[in-house]
């Protein structure tokens, strides 16, 4: 059976349309976090039915196509290690899974079905790979369900019900379960469940919102939030959104009558790579994980879509060089003695990605701050708000954070806040373990106030663009 899914997938493109389907997710563990490497995407071939996967560096520099074989070759996944690619290709028919090099190098086939293999994605461990398959549809009843497999393609298994549309397979950071959205309930708006990799009997369903309808879903590295697009609510083209994986604190990152989908995250977690056609072709874009300073990276006037970012590779060590004219190896290294503060932090620290909603009132020079809103913050946060500048109505204020709850600045400092033109307010949002966020407002007359975006590494004091 001959799936045409990623010709649809095209078609809604290139035709402004956005919408369907669900996921998100329970409870995860914390991920790791790594550097951000390079970006996989697919691009149009420019005749019917052609497509390749590419790949880019983060600021648009230094394309590379990697597949040249005939027919879709479509839906990157990186592997957790940034070293390989998983793909969807139909070069041999039916659509299947594919794994090569980060350098297009070694394309093999892992799947060989007579339905559509599609969306791979690796497990965090790289040792498995989930997807969503055709090959259990009958001739009458079409249907998608999830697969998982060794990453060599050995011992596919089905973790579906078996009869419903499960679609779009994504891994908690923990690799616990893997989340998708599903038609189980009926016609309507698809919901989010989630499963266990080895067991199809545990499955729960995750989520009950019938105003939106989530499809590709991207975890942040620390499992915090999940990136998704969907119609607003009442309909029109799709947006990004994300939500707390228990299906909460919906926060909307896009605002444009075009479409905005494919929401992917980087690795340190701080930004979202995703497909806008806002300057007509689908075009990649990147933006900060609040949804700030979205900007377009990859702009051609062919397609490009379904983007994955993947962490950078880490360097290979080298051992030492054995004495000249020896023929002796080299000593293995030895372990140096550290202190406990040496060996307290292990890789990148991830800066605070919680959302913050807030709202605005400009009567000429007054600024009234009516709405701050903090969620999803981890156990042990706090916010601080402080303004600069002569008559401030607040210096310094500092608020502690209730676990598992979303915090009202505005609510705990006892009311609204009319600040002035010409000062500066400032948001410190801090939690044990992250670098924290730094939200900037540089308040002028007559103006609605717009963030800047900041952080302050772990332990330090300097506010910083980048940590």
């Amino acid at each position: 059976m001959c799936s045409n899914w990623r010709v649809r997938r095209l078609r809604l493109h290139l035709a402004a349309v956005g919408l369907l389907a669900v996921l998100a997710a329970a409870p995860p563990a914390r991920g790791a976090v790594a550097e951000n490497g390079r970006i996989a995407f697919t691009r149009d071939g420019g005749a019917v039915g052609t497509s390749s996967i590419w790949s880019v560096n983060a600021d648009g520099t230094d394309e590379r196509r990697l597949t040249t074989a005939s027919g879709f070759s479509s839906s990157p996944a990186w592997s957790p290690d940034g070293k390989r690619i998983a793909f969807t290709t139909n070069r041999d028919g039916d659509f299947e899974v594919y794994v090569m090099n980060a350098d297009g190098t070694e394309q093999t086939r892992l799947t060989r079905s007579p339905g559509g293999d599609n969306r791979p994605t690796w497990s965090p461990d790289g040792r498995l790979i989930a997807f969503d398959s055709e090959r259990d549809s009958t001739s009458s009843r079409f249907f998608h369900s999830i697969y998982v497999m060794n990453a060599d393609g050995s011992a596919p298994h089905s973790v579906s019900a078996g009869g419903h549309d499960d679609l779009a397979p994504a891994w908690y950071p923990n690799g616990g379960r893997i989340v998708f959205y599903s038609n189980e309930n009926g016609p309507g708006p698809r919901q989010l469940f989630d499963v266990a990799p080895d067991d199809a009997t545990n499955r729960r369903q995750i989520s009950a919102d019938a105003t939106l309808w989530y499809q590709d879903p991207s975890l942040a590295p620390d499992g915090t939030r999940i990136a998704v697009w969907s119609p607003p609510p009442g309909g029109g083209f799709a947006e990004i959104f994300t939500l707390v994986p228990d299906g909460s604190g919906v926060v909307r990152l896009t605002t444009n009558n075009s479409v905005d989908d494919s929401p992917a995250w980087s690795p340190n977690g701080r930004q979202i790579v995703f497909d806008s056609n806002r300057l007509g072709n689908p075009d990649l874009f990147v933006m900060n994980a609040d949804g700030t300073d979205q900007r377009p990276v990859v702009s051609s006037a062919l397609a490009e879509f379904d983007p994955d970012w993947g962490a950078r590779p880490a360097a290979t060590p080298v051992p030492p060089a054995a004495a000249a004219g020896s023929d002796s190896p080299a000593p293995a290294p030895q372990p140096q003695p550290t202190s406990p503060a040496a060996t307290a932090v292990r890789g990148p620290v991830p800066t605070l990605a919680s959302p913050v909603s807030y709202v605005w009132r400009v009567k000429k020079s007054r600024l009234t701050l009516t709405q701050l809103v903090v969620r999803s913050l981890p156990p042990g946060a706090s916010a601080t708000l402080r303004c600069t500048g002569r008559r401030c109505p607040l210096k310094v204020k500092r608020i502690k954070a209730r676990q598992g709850r979303a915090l009202d600045v505005l609510k705990a400092l006892g009311r609204k806040r009319v600040f002035r033109a010409k000062q500066m307010v400032e948001l410190v949002l801090a939690a044990p373990g992250y670098n924290s966020k730094v939200l900037r407002f540089h308040l002028r007359a007559a103006r609605v106030p717009k963030s800047a975006l900041y952080c302050i590494q772990l332990g330090g004091k300097a506010v910083k663009r980048r940590c």
